[in-house]
């Protein structure tokens, strides 16, 4: 007897269905025994969310405690391009105005951001950055109550669903910080810009002590772990774990604001009295080598430092080399004062202004002259001479020794060491090159340099190392670190460093070479520098470096301030014109602001004691050929 036909078919169903039953038993045993672990991690590694917080930047501060720059909240505003790609007219018109940017602006962003880029549109786009947060309260309040230009009374369900997620989800920001300014044009090549990169959580230091103490000044992330939806948003209430941030350490400064601004004044008017190409001037305490004031023009903006160009960028004082010119005759001077070879009384020829075995010649034609009067007149062949005294190796060991071949150490980016060939250059060709370097050419220095330099002079005899920063605060405000001044080395001895004073004085005396530095109530010192800039070609004609560097008050120094133009193309082209004027206008007023006794009687009493100091030295002529 032959089965039914349907009995056939019912059989093969039967063997289907308990083919699936098999199969779909299997299945659940891969993955709910077999395959669990990894599948459990692969969904929860989904589920969970990493979200970065963002720890508060430290201040910078001057001397005084004044905060210079601090951070700020603000947030980046994102447009959801998830949710509003059909919508970008109306969103654009919503959020313009309290956003602050026109509506072609947001249309380009949003529609290039809707472009397929590496394989597809982009799932958001920047709209703003940096906006403070009364900025973003104002917009979400706009956006949560905006209609973008629906008719809410005729909206379907589906359209209803549509305008209440762009009313949530249209735009979204992301918390960051931006620094404020006490002043945004003062101390920027000493602060340095701040820039949060794409991609970057924290924003970044680019330059002065923004970018030399930057992991100081960051501070650590912290993190916040929790569960997300679907949608990607976290959920507060499962987070389970968090790690606060570390804010950032705060920085005390060595400058003093007042006599930043003092400088900077000063250095503005000169700079547009001049046309000089640059100017800079800086002022240090020359017994502690603190740093009180560096000003530097042309600069930037600190809120807006790409409108710039990226020379303004440059901090000129400490990043660029010159040859110091006459203002190096001092270190000449005090070498041979120092070893005890001249005296200030000694008679010197200076060759009516053409030495023709070096083949120099001098700015005017001077005769025989003590050494104070060839320095304090600024003679070439006077100190080529005493050069000469002296010889290339005791000279280029004093030359070092003031620190002219390292770079001063100051916690500034892009300090360079600076330039001194060896003394067996100078040698060659009977001398020729220490000729020169007698008054300041054939070598490289900073300003920063020059002046550090100048302060040990004067000081006693001691080469301070720089001081920038005085204290460092961690975020509970607790002193982590001081500096403290430190002396690198003794140069000099303190009675050279005395007879150095002197001779300093005399530069600013009536009827010489710095006489426009010469103060009213204070005495003072200096020296002046007519310097021709140099190429790899040669010099350049017309080129010049003109400065100045001066203490005062005489006697005890309180302040040793170094004023430089690059290139002044108005007035008379030197040192003497130009930056002595800017000296006693500079000086005047930080004396003033420190409360330092006018000393001017007291020292014109003294005045014929210092000019007879050195009767009782022999008073030989100095010997060139020696």
């Amino acid at each position: 007897m032959k089965p039914a036909p349907h009995y056939h078919r019912l059989l093969f169903l039967s063997v289907l269905l308990v083919g699936a039953l098999v199969a779909l038993i299997a299945r659940f045993y891969l993955l709910q025994i077999q395959w669990h672990e990894a599948i459990a991690a692969e969904a929860d590694k989904f589920s969970r969310s990493r979200r970065l917080i963002q720890p508060s930047r430290g201040e910078i501060r001057d001397r005084n405690g004044q905060p210079l720059a601090w951070p700020v909240p603000v947030v980046d505003v994102y447009a959801n391009l998830g949710v509003c790609k059909d919508h970008v007219e109306s969103v654009a018109q919503v959020v313009g105005l309290p956003l602050g940017v026109e509506h072609r602006r947001l249309l380009k962003l949003m529609y290039e951001g809707l472009l397929p880029v590496d394989g597809g549109p982009k799932d958001a786009v920047l709209l703003k950055r940096n906006v403070s947060m009364p900025e973003w309260e104002l917009l979400r309040n706009t956006v949560t109550n905006s209609n973008f230009g629906m008719d809410v009374e005729r909206l379907s369900r589906r359209e209803r669903a549509v305008l209440a997620g762009l009313r949530k989800n249209a735009l979204f920001a992301r918390e960051t910080q931006m620094r404020e300014y006490l002043l945004d044009d003062s101390l920027q090549h000493v602060i340095g810009a701040v820039m949060c990169s794409p991609g970057k959580l924290m924003p970044e230091g680019l330059g002065g002590v923004e970018l030399e103490f930057n992991d100081l000044l960051s501070g650590k992330p912290g993190y916040c772990f929790s569960r997300k939806n679907a949608r990607g948003e976290e959920l507060p209430f499962q987070r389970y774990e968090q790690v606060a941030p570390v804010n950032g350490s705060s920085i005390n400064l060595t400058i003093d604001l007042n006599i930043q601004l003092f400088a900077e004044v000063a250095l503005g008017s000169a700079m547009e009295k001049t046309g000089a190409k640059s100017g800079a001037i800086v002022i240090m305490d020359p017994t502690t080598g603190e740093i009180l004031a560096l000003a530097c023009l042309p600069a930037f903006n600190l809120r807006n430092p790409h409108a710039a160009p990226i020379e303004w960028w440059r901090n000129h004082p400490v990043c660029t080399q010159y040859e110091p010119g006459s203002t190096f005759k001092l270190i000449t001077l005090v070498a041979a004062l120092d070893l005890g070879l001249v005296s200030l009384d000694h008679r010197v020829d200076c060759e009516r202004g053409y030495w023709a075995r070096v083949k120099l010649h001098d700015h005017r034609a001077f005769g025989i002259q003590t050494v104070r009067d060839a320095f304090g007149n600024s003679s070439d062949v006077g100190l080529a001479k005493i050069a000469f005294v002296v010889g290339p190796e005791r000279l280029y060991n004093y030359v070092t020794n003031f620190g002219f071949d390292r770079a001063t150490g100051v916690p500034l980016p892009g300090e360079p060491a600076g330039y001194v060939p060896h003394w067996t250059n100078w040698a060659a060709h009977d001398n020729h090159l220490l000729a020169r370097v007698a008054f300041g050419q054939g070598l490289r220095v900073t300003q920063l340099q020059m002046t550090v330099a100048y302060c040990a002079a004067v000081n006693g005899g001691q080469l301070m190392r720089p001081l920038l920063v005085r204290q460092i605060e961690d975020a509970n405000g607790r002193i982590v670190q001081t500096a403290n001044p430190t002396v690198v080395r003794r140069v000099i001895r303190p009675e050279t460093s005395a007879l150095a004073r002197e001779a300093l004085a005399v530069v600013t005396r009536p009827g010489y070479t710095g006489w426009r530095a010469n103060l009213a109530c204070w005495t003072c010192g200096g020296k002046t520098s007519t310097a021709q800039k140099s190429t790899s070609r040669g010099y350049v004609s017309g080129a010049l470096y003109c400065g100045f560097i001066g203490h005062a008050p005489a006697d005890k120094p309180k302040v040793v301030i170094s004023v430089a133009f690059d290139e002044p193309r108005n007035g008379s082209p030197s040192g003497g014109a130009i930056a002595a004027p800017v000296f006693k206008d500079v000086a005047e007023a930080v004396l003033t602001y420190l409360r330092v006794p006018e000393d001017k009687l007291d020292s014109d009493r003294r005045g014929l004691q210092l000019a007879g100091s050195g009767a009782r030295r022999a008073n030989r002529p100095v010997r060139s050929g020696q």
